[in-house]
């Protein structure tokens, strides 16, 4: 269980990087109605749930790392919930999504979420993306000395480099 963690929690915290990266980088803010379309479809498929169960995976990623965190969960969690599940964490995502759908495909994003098909992609959603979770730890594991060899060879070929860059001790 704690390989298969890690790889989610990497991807959580690229994906809140990227998107903390992405509202910066925003120039015109969205319009109300655009805006508004993107937290309809936070809610519709999840957001809150999405970003909580996020969250869970962090907190028993860095507790099984780290146990001595453990004794202290429910500040973890308390902390984990009011920034993933109070504040404003909806309309930043909402931002995020204007920013790369516009807002008659946010619309569309709905429609589609609200058919049958797309209630079913909502539900198995998690499965899918643990399992591939799970897969990316087995195929990281499987390829583990592969990068153990690649980081030797790269270290080899570039301390000299930084040896003959490095200054002398004074005598």
């Amino acid at each position: 269980m704690r390989r298969s963690s890690s790889p989610i929690l990497v991807r959580v915290l690229l994906l809140f990087g990227l998107s903390a990266w992405s509202l910066m980088a925003q120039a015109t803010p969205p319009s109300p109605t655009h805006l508004q379309a993107a937290k309809d479809l936070y809610k519709t498929i999840g957001g809150t749930a999405t970003s909580e169960a996020a969250a869970n995976a962090m907190l028993s990623a860095m507790t099984s790392q780290n146990p001595q965190l453990a004794k202290y969960r429910d500040v973890l969690e308390a902390w984990f919930k009011k920034v993933f599940s109070g504040g404003d964490f909806e309309g930043e995502m909402a931002k995020v999504y204007t920013e790369y759908f516009s807002e008659k495909e946010l619309r569309g994003l709905m429609a589609f979420y609200q058919t049958e098909l797309g209630l079913k992609s909502i539900r198995i959603m998690p499965q899918i993306m643990q399992k591939g979770a799970m897969v990316g730890a087995q195929q990281a594991q499987a390829h583990t000395q592969e990068l153990k060899d690649m980081l030797t060879a790269a270290m080899k070929e570039r301390e000299p480099a930084a040896e003959e860059k490095a200054p002398e001790a004074p005598k």
